[in-house]
């Protein structure tokens, strides 16, 4: 049985971490940036720094979406690193959530368009035949959510469904507030069907109160590395929202008052 005594190395980091989110003020004097080459550079003076440090104004909008996507590839590593050996595996799992989007495009029948060519985590799957790339799916770090896709399961659905066969067997006290959650999440995406695209920073705000409160809840526990990672993708999010307006819409910015 893994104590909560064992988690004191993790909480410590992720505490740290946690406190050094950016709030609402620091979003707030950068969003007042037309420009996306003087949001990236203040940015860089805000704890955003290491997620926009290698980016260019001049990048085009594939290398800003993918190095944003690396960054936190690599974080979640981190975060997983931080836990009790039995918990890390669960943790790099969440990385799988990542590709999801692509995963369900590619699965789909669509043409892989040339950025999934530069991806190297994608790239095997974007063969033209539908038989191949399948196969290449099923080879991969992808295939328990291509299989439970297979059998009739959403990917986000058959992403949980692997992610609860990775807690260490004696998880049973720490499982209520894991599957609270995964039914959180689904619950978020679930609400996306049926609200206007107006009302979308609305939910987001909601979801960020709620997994805030349960971070403080379920300090020294399997949970608060769930939960932080979700709050870093919530703030990864609104800096990408950020960034791709900027590089793909500059005109619509300059006409903002």
């Amino acid at each position: 049985m893994i104590l909560p005594s064992q988690f004191a190395y993790s909480q410590t980091r992720l505490q740290a971490r946690h406190g050094e989110r950016p709030d609402e003020q620091t979003w707030h004097q950068l969003e007042t940036q037309q420009e996306l080459a003087n949001f990236l550079q203040n940015a860089r003076r805000t704890p955003l720094r290491p997620w926009v440090l290698s980016m260019h104004a001049n990048d085009n909008w594939h290398l800003l979406e993918y190095t944003l996507l690396q960054q936190l590839h690599l974080y979640i590593g981190h975060v997983a690193n931080w836990q009790p050996s039995p918990w890390r595996v669960a943790v790099r799992w969440v990385r799988q959530l990542l590709y999801l989007p692509s995963l369900q495009y590619l699965l789909s029948g669509n043409t892989a368009p040339a950025w999934m060519l530069q991806d190297p985590h994608l790239k095997p799957f974007t063969s033209t035949d539908m038989n191949q790339r399948l196969l290449a799916m099923q080879q991969s770090g992808s295939a328990p959510v291509v299989s439970a896709w297979h059998d009739g399961l959403s990917l986000p659905a058959g992403w949980l469904q692997h992610w609860q066969q990775l807690w260490p067997e004696d998880h049973s006290a720490t499982s209520r507030p894991l599957n609270k959650i995964g039914a959180l999440l689904l619950g978020h995406l679930e609400s996306f069907r049926h609200i206007h695209p107006y009302q979308g920073w609305q939910e987001r705000e909601k979801l960020a109160k709620s997994l805030s409160i349960l971070f403080r809840r379920y300090s020294q526990q399997p949970a608060a590395a769930f939960l932080h990672l979700a709050l870093v993708a919530l703030d990864i999010e609104r800096l990408r929202g950020n960034i791709m307006q900027r590089a793909l819409f500059p005109e619509l910015r300059g006409e903002q008052p």
